[in-house]
């Protein structure tokens, strides 16, 4: 019995369960691997295509559809940004201002570059011009005005000298560069968080709306589909309506060519007011991280109060009005945000501006 079953263990090798699952792990790990070397490649094709159009902004952490690439923003600012600043003057020669805002800007550059996907040249120009006004195009483009420096040297002589408490004490601290970062920070965030490139997306998808909307008046006025039109009512109604517009050219250029169109330069009024105060709040938030005073954002917005850009006080629903049709918030509203959003900064750290330590 037992030379018999050592033939059989001899010719036949037990059947041993550990043996088998080992064999089926080694199998399945080799199926795995073969599908992920399929599968893999083309998922992170589709996810880098999501990704690319579908993207995070770097500055607010949120997906939005981006229907422009990086490198087209850069190149639509690169070529526009000699003329924009052509259209404002020339290149100022002032050492002393140059060197002043070389400096801030390096300073707010570096702190930049952490945002996600905005990893732009950006560039800084001095213009020699008598409009107060920064300005900042897509791929980090941005300019600055002499006119607007010297209302900033203006208001902190101004606060210096205040003994009357026409503004806050802690507004003391403030310094000409403090005026500057709030600006500059503020159209950084512009370019970083591609504010530019949303405007012109904006009004492509508009556009295509309308086109797509023609195409479809066209077809539904068609001849072909009368027979159609006759059966249902809606499209009896709709048909006739479309027909009607069509033959009168007083309906399309009196009515609906200056309603679309109004309708279209409010749409992108308040998105640009928008933007504004997004790049106010980010902005601040982006000086604080480059140790500058978050203030600063608050005394931007006194300027412009004090420029004439302000409340009708007596008349509160022309101030409505007024902003409606604005590209910008109006002064006293962005002054009582930027002061929400220095409060909610020192209410988190203790303070408004980090000690600076080169």
């Amino acid at each position: 019995m037992n030379s018999l079953s050592s033939i059989n263990n001899a010719a036949f090798p037990a059947f041993r369960s550990e043996n088998f699952y080992a064999i089926c792990c080694h199998k399945l790990q080799a199926l795995q691997n073969l599908i992920g070397s399929i599968v893999q490649p083309i998922f992170d094709q589709f996810y880098l295509l999501y990704d690319s159009i579908y993207a995070k902004n770097g500055v607010t952490g949120k997906r939005e559809f981006w229907l422009i690439p990086n490198w087209l923003e850069t190149l639509i600012g690169n070529l526009s940004y000699p003329f924009v600043c052509y259209a404002y003057g020339p290149q100022s020669i002032d050492q002393e201002k140059i060197a002043l805002v070389t400096k801030v800007f390096s300073r707010l550059v570096t702190v930049a570059r952490k945002y996600q996907g905005s990893n732009f040249e950006y560039e800084i120009r001095i213009i020699e011009s008598n409009v107060p006004n920064a300005f900042a195009l897509p791929g980090g483009k941005i300019g600055i005005t002499t006119a607007l420096i010297e209302r900033f040297e203006t208001m902190i002589k101004n606060i210096q000298a205040d003994n009357k408490g026409t503004y806050p004490k802690e507004w003391k601290k403030l310094k000409i560069e403090d005026l500057i970062a709030a600006t500059l920070g503020h159209e950084i965030i512009h370019a970083a968080a591609g504010h530019g490139r949303r405007s012109i997306e904006s009004l492509l998808f508009i556009h295509i709306c309308i086109l797509i909307i023609q195409i479809l008046c066209s077809f539904l006025s068609s001849n072909d589909r009368n027979e159609r039109s006759s059966k249902h009512p809606l499209f009896k109604i709709i048909h006739f309506l479309i027909s009607q517009i069509q033959k009168s050219n007083a309906i399309q250029h009196m009515i609906l060519k200056p309603l679309s169109e109004g309708l279209l330069d409010l749409y992108m009024l308040m998105n640009s007011r928008k933007n504004e105060y997004e790049a106010d709040y980010y902005g601040i938030h982006h000086i604080y991280e480059a140790y500058f005073h978050v203030l600063g954002g608050s005394a931007i917005a006194q300027v412009f109060v004090e420029m004439g850009f302000d409340f009708h006080r007596s008349l509160s629903f022309l101030n409505y009005f007024k902003e409606l049709f604005s590209t910008h918030p109006l002064p006293r509203n962005r002054l009582q945000k930027n002061n929400e959003t220095a409060k909610e900064i020192f209410e988190k750290n203790g303070h408004y501006q980090k000690s600076y330590q080169k």
